[in-house]
């Protein structure tokens, strides 16, 4: 039996939370789940996101996929975003610190990496060249 066009919109809206629930527990499951299916979470939340936009639970899962991903500055961003909606929970709040600390491990550690990289050493090529001779010169044109 056919249900007429209210009946349909009354069942979708019902349904609608049951759903978004079971989306988020799934995307747990994903993630805990081992080997961890990160991508797997990350398209289930954003399809519970797309039903209820403002899921401060869906945002935080979102979150936890990227970071298993290494999209640190997207996972800080909804991580951020799920802290404004739920300010006192301390899980949300402890895993942002957590990511904004292993953010700035990531920066040293690219730093120490790189110190010196583009500095002058000794034997450089351009070591004793004059700098005056008339070859040295680039004209207008070169430039």
């Amino acid at each position: 039996i056919p249900l007429n066009l209210h009946e349909d919109a009354d069942y979708c809206a019902r349904a609608r939370p049951c759903r978004t629930s079971t989306l988020l527990n799934l995307a747990l499951c994903c993630l805990r789940e081992e080997p961890v299916e990160a991508f797997r979470a990350l398209e289930l939340c954003e399809e519970a996101l797309d039903i209820e936009p403002e899921n401060p639970k869906a945002m935080y899962r979102k979150a936890k996929a990227l970071i298993e991903l290494d999209e640190l500055k997207e996972a800080e961003w909804e991580l951020v975003r799920a802290c404004k909606l739920v300010p006192k929970d301390v899980a949300m709040r402890k895993d942002l610190e957590q990511l904004r600390t292993r953010q700035r491990d990531g920066v040293a550690k690219d730093k120490a990496t790189f110190r010196g990289l583009f500095e002058k050493s000794p034997g450089f090529a351009s070591d004793n060249r004059p700098t005056d001779a008339p070859n040295s010169r680039m004209s207008e044109r070169d430039m």
